[in-house]
């Protein structure tokens, strides 16, 4: 049986003699894979370094997600046309030329907008099947505005401001103006006090409750 000390002996002794390069005899790493040194001024060494080394795997091109449906070439995903409209085909760019005169909606998440549709308290007036285009739409309070399509999908347009502006009447003056039990001086109020309210408040006097007691 082999001795397994001697064996761990000869390979320390095998690591640490230096060693050379095979092409032009240079010392090279221990450590040195292909027993080549990687000096770039010898083009002999790069060449063999590059033979001794295994060809790389090429990795498979993922499938495009979606294609032309005119030529059946890649397109981006976010094509709402579904044709590639390149110059070099005549045939793809009448065809996308002609859906995007008549309006198109290639995916489902881009969906066309129809007459009366309800987005928040905005009506649309017209049709439109590109989500870049203006629509023409009437808010709740009777205001009339075009509003991008696309604002109206993701739900980023609501009104024309009327309902920012009436949360912000409730939020700000939703509390009395004055509330009852606010001292002035010697006057004390009885009641709460609402904006816009009577001209006259109750009030109790500091020295008329004294005289009392």
């Amino acid at each position: 049986m082999s001795d397994p000390r001697g064996m761990m002996r000869g390979m320390l002794a095998a690591a640490s003699e230096p060693r050379q390069c095979e092409v032009c005899g240079d010392p090279i790493r221990a450590d040195n894979r292909y027993g080549i040194c990687t000096n770039g001024s010898k083009l002999d060494c790069l060449e063999a370094r590059r033979r001794k080394r295994p060809p790389r795997a090429l990795k498979p091109r993922p499938e495009p997600s979606r294609c032309c449906n005119v030529c059946g070439r890649p397109i981006n995903r976010n094509n709402q046309s579904g044709v590639c409209g390149r110059r070099d085909n005549l045939a793809c760019v009448r065809e996308r030329g002609r859906r995007k005169r008549n309006g198109f909606a290639a995916d489902l998440d881009r969906p066309v907008i129809a007459v009366g549709e309800i987005f928040g308290s905005w009506t649309t007036l017209e049709a439109c099947a590109v989500q870049k285009q203006y629509v023409p739409c009437r808010c709740a309070c009777g205001n009339e505005r075009p509003v991008r399509g696309e604002k109206l999908i993701r739900g980023l347009s609501h009104s024309c401001g009327c309902e920012a502006t009436a949360a912000m009447v409730r939020a700000r003056f939703s509390d009395p103006y004055v509330p009852a039990g606010t001292v002035f001086g010697r006057l004390t109020v009885l009641r709460d006090v609402s904006r816009g309210g009577a001209a006259t408040t109750p009030c109790a006097s500091a020295s008329a409750a004294s005289r009392k007691k």
